[in-house]
């Protein structure tokens, strides 16, 4: 086998495992009900994990900021001028967020971050 070809596969093979490693951290941060942020070195490495588990629910990191901004009492269009987006595409990801915490409203998602001490 030629040495260009056989790299070439043990780079793509190493990929693969290092996708399946972060996929099973994953599901190990799901089961175990926490928030928890990704090793460092994961992330410094590009990988694409940048979402928050919450419980059974794991929320983008774009959804954490929504949380966050909503927490210091921004409306949708206040959040929107911040995250430079528009207040429709605010609503979504709080519908999203609702969807996964199985909550109704911004005031059950502000108590639920109290709750969760992502709030200080």
């Amino acid at each position: 086998m030629d040495k260009k070809v056989l790299i070439y596969t043990l780079s793509i093979l190493v990929a693969v495992l290092s996708a399946m490693t972060i996929m099973l951290l994953r599901k190990v941060r799901v089961k175990n009900r926490e928030i928890r942020f990704l090793e460092e070195s994961l992330v410094d490495e590009g990988f694409f994990m940048d979402d928050f588990c919450v419980g059974d629910a794991i929320l983008t990191k774009r959804e954490m900021e929504v949380v966050r901004l909503s927490c210091e009492g921004l409306v949708s269009k206040e959040i929107a001028e911040e995250l430079g987006i528009s207040s429709r595409t605010v609503d979504t990801h709080k519908i999203n967020i609702f969807r996964k915490l199985g909550i109704n409203n911004t005031v059950e998602m502000v108590r639920w971050a109290q709750k969760k001490g992502i709030l200080h």
